[in-house]
């Protein structure tokens, strides 16, 4: 078996990382959506608004998606969904290569390719906590970071196929990159140590590959809920709080950063700049903040990194300059992705690994659904009510700092359940 083999050389966490890496960045495919709007306006005379209305359809669906795989994963394991989430991204990108009208763009980019698009992160991300004990953060720091490199290099790979050739070819190209992610995932993605034999990296102070098998199943010294119980406890209730109000914040900055800076006299060229600092704060922030958590604690690296968020959009309405812009860019993205990188280990730790996929997934997608569909078109409203973008992020600064507020009040639940080997 492969993982047995590889075991004897490095310890198969880090290649369960690898393959983390790779299905984590088939999501920038689909982020990378706004590449396609001109091309799509000029061919079809369509509006921006009907074109838009694709991937707002697209979100909610992610957002049920992660719910649907996180079921899975508990239910089949990783490979599994990871095989049939990545079946469905690649024929919805394949026929959206051909559609020809609005309702083919909405069915086939909005409806079937976002519904697999739940397996390039919750199995994924949820098999790196069953692999680590020590080293966590950083594991899975560096395995969400594929979407951060993906947004750095996706955009502009699928923007030169459609200049070289059309819109057509590019979203051909993004089934084609997809289907290569997936099936290097998938093949190389086991559900968990001890169904092969093997401790987690980490376990009982082992941190190489000596040591790393076991002959008995491990007993299980963590909490073990099933979500009807996780689902009650308080530090649920607040954990779904806080991602609701950091993707609202999220998808107002994703949105209307750039028209602030325009807005602000800075030339368009350079306001779009602000999403590629963005962009390299996140890939940072995963992996600092990784780090930071497995030697300080996780929840208290959860209300720093959030608290940052406010300070950041605070700094950017104190005085709205290309370089404040820059900077305030970077340390948003610096503390925002450090901080969503906590939720999948205190979610395994607090709940235990029984039910982490559909925990994970409920708070990612309801948190994605609520606040990410809310954020973006809440802070048009307040943009057009007040004339002004100083109100938008003044109203950002507030959402991030009540959420870091309720990560004051985060503890794990009282009651825990052990199982014997």
């Amino acid at each position: 078996m492969l993982a047995r083999a590889l075991s004897r050389h490095i310890h198969y966490g880090w290649v369960i990382v690898a393959a983390s890496f790779c299905l984590t960045m088939t999501y920038s495919v689909f982020a990378s959506f706004g590449v396609f709007l001109k091309p799509l306006t000029s061919e079809f005379r369509w509006s921006s608004t009907e074109i838009s209305a694709a991937f707002s359809v697209a979100v909610l669906v992610i957002s049920v998606s992660m719910i649907l795989f996180g079921k899975l994963l508990d239910r089949y394991g990783a490979k599994v969904s990871v095989a049939l989430g990545g079946t469905l991204m690649i024929a919805g990108l394949v026929l959206a290569s051909q559609a020809d009208s609005l309702l083919e763009l909405y069915l086939f980019f909005g409806l079937i390719a976002p519904a697999g698009v739940g397996a390039s992160y919750i199995p994924s991300i949820a098999t790196v906590t069953k692999w680590f004990e020590r080293r966590k953060g950083l594991a899975l720091g560096i395995a969400t970071n594929g979407y951060s490199i993906g947004m750095l290099t996706t955009p502009l790979i699928l923007q030169y196929f459609i200049t070289r050739f059309n819109w057509r070819t590019a979203f051909l190209l993004s089934a084609i990159i997809i289907l290569v992610l997936v099936c290097i995932g998938a093949f190389l993605l086991e559900g968990s140590p001890e169904k092969l034999g093997l401790r987690p990296y980490g376990f009982s102070g082992a941190d190489d590959r000596e040591n790393n098998r076991v002959n008995l199943k491990p007993e299980m010294d963590v909490a073990a809920f099933k979500f009807s119980e996780v689902s009650r406890t308080l530090s649920f209730t607040l954990l779904l709080g806080i991602f609701i109000f950091q993707n609202a914040v999220y998808t107002m900055v994703l949105v209307h950063l750039v028209a602030f800076a325009v807005d602000a006299g800075i030339l368009a060229t350079l306001a779009a700049g602000t999403l590629g600092f963005l962009g390299v704060g996140g890939i940072i922030g995963k992996l600092t903040a990784g780090h930071l958590a497995d030697k300080v604690g996780r929840v208290k690296t959860l209300v720093v990194f959030t608290s940052a968020q406010g300070v950041a959009m605070a700094t950017l309405i104190s005085q709205p300059s290309l370089l404040v812009f820059y900077v305030s860019a970077f340390f948003y993205g610096f503390a925002s992705d450090g901080s969503w990188v906590q939720l999948p280990p205190i979610c395994q730790e607090f709940y235990g690994p029984v039910s982490v996929g559909v925990t994970f997934g409920v708070i990612e997608g309801v948190g994605t659904a609520l606040g990410g569909s809310f954020g973006a078109a809440f802070a048009g409203i307040i943009r057009d009510l007040a004339g002004s973008y100083l109100w938008v992020f003044g109203v950002a600064s507030g959402l991030s700092s009540f959420a870091a507020a309720l990560g004051l009040k985060l503890k794990p639940p009282k009651a825990v359940f052990s199982s014997s080997s």
